[in-house]
């Protein structure tokens, strides 16, 4: 996932006017940058149980992660 900061142009510099719908865009933006961290706590919530699961020993085929990602990969 590729994050993509920018900063949004709050006057035309060219003749000072204020640019129309500014503050629509930047809500836009909000939006969409809460609704990936969402995205993100989602993954992190669902890794950190299969991290908490593994128990660290034993053979592959016990692993939870790996029976995640097998998973995954199947569907």
């Amino acid at each position: 996932m590729t994050v993509r900061i920018r900063v949004i142009p709050c006057l035309d510099v060219r003749d000072g006017r204020v640019v129309k719908g500014v503050t629509a865009r930047a809500q836009g933006r909000l939006a969409d940058l809460e609704s990936r961290m969402a995205e993100m706590q989602r993954i992190h919530r669902g890794l950190k149980a299969l991290i908490d699961a593994c128990p660290g020993r034993g053979p592959l085929k016990t692993c939870p992660i790996l029976a995640a990602l097998t998973a995954e990969e199947r569907s």
